[in-house]
Parts: C-alpha cells; structure tokens; sequence
C-alpha cells in the first residue's frame, strides 16, 4: 500500500511538474471534488467525436485529499498525432 501511495505522489507531482511547462494555451481542466460521489467519470470533450480544431492541448488535473487515492481507469484512448517537420 505504501508503495501504491509514493506512485500516485509521484504521478502527481509529474503531473504538476509537466503542468508548468506546457504551452500558455493549454486548456487545464481541474478536478478538486467528487461532490460526495466515490468514483465517476470524465471525457475529452465532444467525445467520441475529434477533438475541435481550435483545442492546442487539454491538461487534466485531478486533487485529492492526503488521506486519499486518485485511481483512473481508461475504456478508451487514443493519442492525437502531430505533424513532424
């Protein structure tokens, strides 16, 4: 259990780390409560539909508390590929 506990801390201060230095026009999309509920869900937006045009990057943020553990789970996911010059 300790060991999952240093993993999701160092998942997370990865997170935070790659969160300042990302592009300044990176949409950040934070997470900081459940509003009561233990688990849900989340998605790109417009899922499953492309992503919009207009979007350079989305950074998802998820904050739990000390005493507590983000788990994600993925059904589905694809990395959107870039032009390489």
């Amino acid at each position: 259990m300790q060991q999952q506990c240093r993993l999701v801390a160092f998942v997370t201060l990865l997170i935070v780390a790659e969160h300042s230095a990302v592009s300044p026009a990176c949409e950040c999309i934070h997470f900081t409560s459940t509003f009561g509920k233990t688990s849900g869900t989340f998605k790109s937006p417009d899922f499953p539909r492309a992503y919009d045009t207009s979007i350079e990057c989305l950074l998802y943020s998820f904050v739990a508390r000390r005493d507590q553990i983000v788990e994600l789970s993925f059904r589905s996911f694809d990395v959107h590929k870039t032009h390489q010059e």
